[in-house]
């Protein structure tokens, strides 16, 4: 499911730039092409899954290293439901959320190295909100404007949107920024 509509890409392109001419070639290139390619960098830099729901994650550790943190793929964290080692539950007075930067924290010291993932099971991913869809539909129209003239394949649109992420660092900075405090 797209994290914007094409109607909510056209809204922002009215309302920011007064852009009111569309056609359906229009729609169906935003459709297929360049917002699903701006959605796709933009999940991959942040690292964060715009849908809340409960997951379970392995953990897995080498064995020679321990951590003090375990660290789920879906940030952010914002409940934690259980933590398994081999089948055996950890108990839930050993860690605690540290849900700034969606860590674990073993309250001991470390989470010890072991051949067996440790398996967490927990809620993740961030619903979405009006302000996000502005954001991704301000970058998406970044593309559309480095573009000037239509991608022709969703791996064209891709590569520049990665390559507009990293070459222009004052939205990078934006995007970071907004991971860090708004989340």
């Amino acid at each position: 499911m797209p994290l914007i509509s094409v109607e909510d890409y056209k809204t922002f392109l009215k309302k920011r730039y007064q852009k009111d001419e569309f056609d359906n070639e229009r729609d169906i290139y935003y459709s297929n092409i360049l917002i699903p390619a701006g959605e796709k960098a933009i999940k991959e830099h942040l690292q964060i899954d715009f849908t809340s729901a409960t997951r379970t994650a392995e953990q897995h550790f080498v064995l020679e290293l321990s951590t003090e943190f375990l660290i789920p793929d879906f940030f952010p964290v914002t409940a934690i439901a259980s933590i398994t080692l081999d089948g055996e539950t950890v108990d839930a007075d050993n860690y605690s959320l540290l849900p700034r930067d969606s860590t674990i924290r073993h309250k001991a010291g470390f989470w010890t190295s072991t051949p067996e993932p440790y398996k967490i099971t927990y809620t993740g991913g961030k619903a979405l909100e009006r302000g996000d869809r502005w954001a991704i539909a301000k970058f998406i129209a970044l593309m559309d404007d480095e573009d000037r003239a239509n991608f022709t394949s969703s791996a064209e649109a891709e590569e520049s949107a990665f390559n507009l992420l990293n070459s222009d660092t004052q939205y990078l900075q934006i995007l970071d920024t907004y991971r860090r405090w708004t989340l």
